[in-house]
Formats: C-alpha cells, structure tokens, sequence
C-alpha cells in the first residue's frame, strides 16, 4: 500500500483509506527544516512514528465516520479524535501523528547556541 498524504475527498474514499489501514501498522514521517537565517543556523530532520489499527468492524468505521471530520484529514484519521473505535497502538512521537513533532522540534531548537539570548525570559512580576 502506498501512503496517503492527501485528505480523502469523499466519505466513500475515507472508507476505503481506512479499509487498508484496518489490522495494519503504518508509518507517519514528517520533514522538519528549521532555519534561523539571521545567525547562519539550519537543522533539518525527519521525525518516524508507527500507528496500528485494529481490526475494527464496520459499525466501528460507521461510528468514526459519523464523529470525526474525517474529510480534512490526511489519511482519514485523527490519532487525536476517538482513537478508541480504530486505533490500538502507536509508537513514537504523538504529537508527530498529530501534526508536527513538538519535542523533537524543541529539542532540536535546544542544540543552537545562544538560543535563548534571542528570546528573552519575561520579566517576574
């Protein structure tokens, strides 16, 4: 099975996305580029996290189909919305699943020196 980047464009082509998924495990991989252009500073890397499904059945799919905006999601599923009817497991980063890989994000902008002169902390009050 190829990946799905693409948000379906019908409920019909959710169902078959979601169909695919069903009893498998699929990677989600996002690209991150962060550049600080006034200091010279490029990080770039690619954040990997596994979603299993369960062999949900169709009244389950029904049921999802009927509480989540299934049409503006890439894959068509949200980790984030009623996981309980579709999904069993995930491995990795969930806020990667969910969009973008927040910790790696901070991490990474931890690894720039004299980050933080840049962005003072406020003041106490």
């Amino acid at each position: 099975m190829g990946g799905y980047t693409e948000s379906p464009k019908t409920i019909y082509h959710a169902k078959t996305m979601l169909m695919e998924l069903r009893g498998k495990t699929h990677r989600v991989i996002t690209g991150v580029a962060l550049v600080w252009i006034e200091v010279g500073v490029t990080r770039t890397f690619a954040e990997v996290s596994h979603v299993t499904f369960k062999q949900f059945s169709n009244a389950d799919l029904e049921q999802y189909l009927a509480r989540v905006n299934v049409l503006d999601k890439a894959g068509a599923y949200a980790i984030q919305e009623t996981p309980e009817l579709i999904i069993q497991s995930y491995t990795g980063s969930w806020s990667n699943i969910v969009g973008l890989p927040i910790e790696r994000v901070a991490e990474e902008l931890g690894k720039i020196p004299s980050f933080a002169q840049f962005f003072p902390k406020p003041k106490e009050v």
